[in-house]
């Protein structure tokens, strides 16, 4: 029988947190999006209404499926690790250094 590792309270914390910001994303451009199409006309507060809704459930669904292959934790990480701390350099330069060439 294969059991699951429990997390403790934080990391339940964390995860909803990561969640929903992922969530946020999709969520904010259907309301972004809806804000464009609204008209105080009911077919357009209707359409408007739905579209703001749709961004939201996609959010949902995104973190859920985020959620199951590999955490919303390591994907917001990922996400917004700085690109300059992946690569590294060469070698170890003193402060004041340039590198060669210039």
């Amino acid at each position: 029988m294969n059991k699951e590792k429990k997390g403790s309270i934080f990391d339940y914390i964390f995860e909803g947190i990561g969640s929903i910001q992922i969530i946020a994303l999709p969520a904010i451009i259907g309301l972004i999006a809806a804000g464009f199409i609204y008209k105080p006309t009911l077919w357009r507060s209707i359409l408007a209404g739905a579209i703001g809704i749709g961004g939201l459930v996609i959010g949902i669904i995104w973190a859920n499926s985020i959620a199951k292959k590999e955490g919303s934790i390591n994907f917001m990480s990922g996400v917004s690790a700085s690109p300059e701390l992946d690569k590294k350099e060469p070698e170890e330069r003193e402060i004041g250094e340039t590198k060669k060439g210039n």
